[in-house]
């Protein structure tokens, strides 16, 4: 449709007969509006490619948070004690009961994140 536009605009142009000046306001219309397509289709594939690489990302960042959700809630059912040591274990985080429920590893991740936010640690 571009071409056909291109086409008419410039038999118009070179018509035997002595330029009229509505051939010619006709021809630049027809000329402008070509530009203005090709301009906004351009643009239309700009924004599209743009759009899907912000889908991509987004997509990553939502796979890494649910890998990152997993992995808590797997911590938090096994019941892992994550804190100070206890009197006599060597590791910093160990299987035991120390922790009541889920919430009470909840409860101390928030403290501790808390604390990080007061530079209290």
């Amino acid at each position: 449709m571009i071409e056909q536009a291109r086409e008419v605009a410039q038999r118009l142009r070179n018509t035997v007969l002595p330029p009229y000046t509505i051939d010619v306001e006709a021809a630049n219309t027809i000329d402008a509006l070509v530009l203005e397509v090709e301009r906004l289709t351009k643009q239309c594939k700009d924004y599209a490619a743009s759009e899907y690489k912000t889908k991509v990302e987004c997509q990553t960042l939502l796979d890494q948070a649910q890998a990152d959700a997993a992995r808590y809630q797997w911590l938090t059912k096994s019941h892992w004690y994550v804190g100070p040591e206890p009197e006599g274990d060597i590791e910093g985080v160990s299987w035991c009961d120390h922790n009541a429920s889920e919430n009470g590893l909840d409860a101390a991740i928030d403290a501790a994140r808390e604390a990080m936010v007061r530079n209290d640690c």
